[in-house]
């Protein structure tokens, strides 16, 4: 199990803060007051010492509203639509090049994966939401959000 969670977390809703102007807190699972319908999710495999792998799980919703922020527009702007999956990925990456130094050995090399985009249903993001090594975050009072953190062996 990946040992660092709390240490995940506030990298978590630093970075995107910086990133997007958005802000998080971290909840507890039986605390999401609904799951949504439209959801997409993330993952980002990472080898060096350990392995492993960074998923986060949203709405499209709040993909899209990170998409105008990283771009700087309104959301009806014509550019988001087409931003969403790539805002999440990079999100993402951001998010791993923050935590690899903080959380493992900083003078050994990491490489990160290239992230890969998912749809799943309701069902997925609450098992997902119940694994110890998830996060959950509820964004701006409104989005939820999971972060999950996975180690494996070289």
């Amino acid at each position: 199990m990946f040992e660092h969670l709390p240490e995940a977390s506030r990298l978590f809703i630093e970075t995107l803060e910086h990133v997007s102007f958005q802000f998080a807190e971290q909840i507890e699972a039986n605390e999401l007051s609904h799951i949504p319908d439209d959801l997409i999710d993330v993952t980002l495999d990472y080898r060096g010492a350990p392995n492993g792998s960074i998923q986060f799980a949203t709405s499209r919703d709040f993909s899209r509203q990170l998409a105008a922020n990283m771009l700087g527009c309104e959301i009806d702007d014509p550019s988001v639509e087409p931003a969403i999956e790539d805002s999440i990925g990079e999100l993402c990456n951001i998010y791993a090049g923050q935590l690899m130094p903080v959380v493992y050995d900083p003078s050994k090399q990491f490489m990160l994966g290239i992230p890969i985009h998912n749809r799943f249903d309701g069902d997925r993001f609450a098992d997902l939401s119940k694994k110890e090594s998830t996060i959950v975050f509820l964004i701006d009072e409104e989005y939820p959000f999971l972060l999950s953190i996975t180690e494996s062996e070289q």
